[in-house]
């Protein structure tokens, strides 16, 4: 079954900056993600600085993705380079009422 996708504020303004290519390889990958969240493609590991259950994959070589799996539901966080990953420890990740449903 496909989770449902959730964009946070957060990741609309960092997709936002990805060129068009990127974007659709993203979109691409979280497709794949929504419908099979342990693809090896993905890389998916968990984030160990947080104790928010944040989850890690590659989009490409240089691109990672930030998200979260709760009850059948995928909280897209942030895209960007490995400095995301990096400075994680220092952000709280919390689910606001700027985020939208995205449809694949």
């Amino acid at each position: 079954m496909e989770a449902q996708v959730i964009s946070t504020e957060n990741f609309q303004q960092t997709f936002a900056y990805l060129s068009p290519q990127m974007k659709r390889i993203t979109m691409r990958k979280i497709r794949l993600l929504a419908q099979y969240p342990h693809h090896p493609s993905l890389q998916p590991h968990r984030v160990q600085q947080c104790k928010e259950g944040l989850w890690i994959g590659y989009i490409s070589m240089s691109v990672r993705l930030l998200y979260q799996f709760e009850r059948n539901t995928l909280y897209l966080h942030e895209v960007g380079s490995h400095v995301i990953v990096d400075r994680v420890h220092q952000r709280s990740f919390t689910i606001n009422n700027k985020a939208k449903r995205m449809q694949l």
